[in-house]
């Protein structure tokens, strides 16, 4: 099983929420930096990841 990947920025109290749930837990995870308010808007491939492009998203098996 490979490891989950949580989307997301560090600043973000929905991410910080997530990491804790997966740290209580125990779960090693890969953050991937998103910036939600980079000037030219979300990343395209972000899009495929949450189609709202809100953060977090998680992706596990």
């Amino acid at each position: 099983m490979s490891k989950p990947i949580l989307y997301g920025a560090d600043y973000s109290v929905y991410v910080r929420i997530a990491r804790l749930a997966l740290e209580e837990k125990g779960i090693g995870y890969d953050l991937v930096p998103v910036d939600v308010f980079a000037p030219e808007g979300v990343a395209a491939w972000y899009l495929e990841h949450h189609p709202f492009g809100r953060i977090p998203a998680f992706e596990h098996d």
